[in-house]
């Protein structure tokens, strides 16, 4: 017989204390002075999950054996609770730390700078193994792995009522459509509205009654029952942190003791990342909307060039019509419909089969480019200070290659008029017609506010240069791949230097020919005779030769289709065969690590 479920802090023996008055906030304090604190746990609970909209309305926090909430209106909680992490050396955890850390700006209790925010999902990925690092992280998944089996069971409850919830105002409003519009069929009018596009979309407006539910609603519905949720999280976290340390200090243990430098960095991160976040952009909302009819519009002319040929009007999104299509038209059995299968089809020897491919998929691309980059923009901005912004939320923990990710990193990079080995196409920036007119680029829609200016930055080939630099640092030196970037082993043709990497002069100069003069790309030509003529260059002790900088991307790419020597200025070398090498570079450098 399968046991109840409880509460996870009910079963792990916790005490509970709502914080209310003062007197409940001295036996909090009191309750800390008597307890051996290692570390300390805190979570919100929120109007909703916009972190420059909403705001918490109930604060948990807990150390040892001990939980203590209130609503976040009694701001005294907050700042007690502030004092008594202040008056350690101890962290304080919080699960998407810096998601609270938003919270608590907003409510207008922001975390003191002195204390020493923690995220239990950078200690999850820490000692996790690399086996897991695509593993959920969310803070129930984490329950389930490392404190108990049944860790969803609250967040389960939570989520049914908010179905719950979400099915009597769907109810309500469209009963209002009905009894208003005294039409019965009110699926259509509802779609509208679910798929609606700020700016854009029209719908009947007893719609605009309807409000998403949030653990706000089931607060005012069943106040004991979020609260038990809350408590729970935090339960989850402090469990977690007995367990995590542990493994922590035996996975990262040196001679010197344990290693804590990732994770104090990451610690640092929080704060200057979610102020990077509150920044925002500001976004021409005219232009995007310029943009969405021009894209429906293109989009419209090529679903009726796809209807003429196929004589069917089935969309691009119906797969299984698709394969009926080409089975039944052309007999071709296709398992998918996806986009590599289309790609096959574009080398179909009949011209007609190939063209419906190639249709296809231009108006996913197109569809694509504009539901995300277009009308996904506009259902996020929101207007602060008079101006239309956005603002994107930067994962720290969530890019397996080590780096930040963001919601708008992947922007659109192919243009829609190359079907052929498409992934290896970095191409258009722009989504462009089949005259070429632009319908929209992605970078345009950011403006600078008053005062400001944008400026895009990249820095050229930077992982293979580290990864040149630290094979010098380890002793294991790859003389190509130095000399591809730094005159290694190179002596200067007018002071007779060698070139010295600790060198701080050389590394600063180490591009000039002479003060003042523009970097060897520029005059490769002419090395042999600026030479002789006395200018200050870098000599080659394996060749005899001026250093020029190498350009790896190319020479891989060269190295693989010697026929394109004498093209690699062209744009198809460079958008095209020049972007294979790189891929094969950066592959290279991420199996050497």
């Amino acid at each position: 017989m399968e046991t109840a479920k409880e509460f996870l802090y009910k079963k792990f023996g916790y005490k509970t204390l709502e914080l209310k008055t003062m007197k409940d906030i001295e036996e909090m304090e009191w309750d800390f002075v008597t307890s051996n604190v290692p570390y300390f746990a805190y979570d919100t609970e929120t109007t909703g999950l916009n972190f420059m909209t909403d705001v918490p309305f109930l604060v948990i926090f807990g150390f040892a054996k001990n939980i203590y909430y209130w609503e976040a209106d009694f701001k005294e909680a907050t700042q007690a609770m502030y004092k008594i992490v202040e008056s350690t050396d101890k962290m304080l955890f919080a699960h998407n730390a810096k998601y609270d850390y938003h919270m608590m700006y907003n409510k207008g209790t922001p975390i003191p700078d002195d204390i020493e925010l923690s995220d239990s999902i950078t200690l999850m990925r820490l000692i996790s193994p690399a086996d897991d690092e695509h593993a959920s992280m969310r803070l129930e998944k984490m329950g389930e792995k490392y404190v108990d089996p049944d860790a969803k069971f609250a967040s389960d409850i939570i989520k049914d009522k908010l179905e719950e919830i979400k099915r009597e105002r769907k109810k309500e409003v469209c009963d209002n459509y009905k009894l208003i519009t005294g039409n019965k069929k009110y699926n259509e009018a509802w779609n509208t509205f679910h798929n609606r596009v700020r700016f854009i979309t029209k719908y009947h407006e007893c719609f605009d009654d309807y409000k998403e539910p949030t653990y706000y609603d089931v607060f005012k519905r069943d106040r004991k029952l979020v609260i038990d949720y809350a408590i729970d999280d935090v339960v989850i976290i402090l469990e977690f942190l007995k367990k995590a340390g542990t493994i922590y200090a035996k996975k990262y243990r040196t001679k010197n003791g344990i290693d804590t430098r990732t994770w104090k960095r990451e610690n640092r991160l929080l704060r200057g990342i979610a102020t990077m976040e509150r920044n925002g952009f500001k976004v021409d909302v005219d232009y995007l909307i310029s943009s969405h009819y021009k894209i429906e519009k293109f989009q419209e002319l090529l679903y009726e060039k796809l209807h003429k040929i196929t004589g069917e009007d089935w969309n691009v999104g119906q797969h299984q019509k698709i394969k009926d299509f080409f089975l039944n038209k052309y007999n071709i059995l296709l398992e998918n419909s996806d986009k590599k299968a289309m790609q096959d089809l574009t080398h179909n020897e009949n011209e007609t089969v190939s063209e419906i491919a190639r249709l296809i998929l231009k108006l996913r691309t197109v569809s694509k480019w504009l539901s995300t980059y277009i009308d996904g923009i506009l259902n996020k901005i929101i207007k602060v200070n008079g101006e239309w912004k956005l603002y994107t939320s930067i994962n720290n923990n969530g890019a397996v290659s080590g780096r930040v990710s963001s919601d708008l990193q992947q922007m659109p990079k192919y243009g829609i008029n190359q079907t052929d080995d498409e992934d290896n196409l970095l191409l258009d920036k722009s989504l462009t017609d089949d005259d070429g007119n632009e319908l929209f680029h992605p970078r345009r829609f950011i403006i600078p506010s008053i005062g400001y200016k944008l400026y895009y930055l990249d820095y050229s080939q930077m992982e293979l240069r580290i990864q040149a630099f630290y094979t010098i640092l380890v002793g294991h030196l790859d003389y190509h791949l130095c000399k591809s970037y730094m005159p290694y082993d190179c002596v200067n043709s007018v002071t007779g230097e060698t070139f010295n990497y600790k060198n701080p002069e050389h590394i600063k100069h180490w591009g000039d020919l002479r003060e003042g003069h523009p970097d060897p790309h520029t005059v490769k030509d002419g090395m042999e005779g600026l030479f002789k003529e006395g200018w200050s260059v870098w000599i080659d002790n394996e060749t005899g030769k001026p250093w020029v900088p190498t350009d790896l991307h190319t020479k891989t790419t060269l190295t693989a289709f010697p026929e394109f020597t004498d093209k690699t200025d062209t744009k198809e070398f460079k958008k095209k065969w020049r972007y294979l090498g790189k891929q094969t570079n950066f592959a290279e450098a991420f199996t050497a690590k």
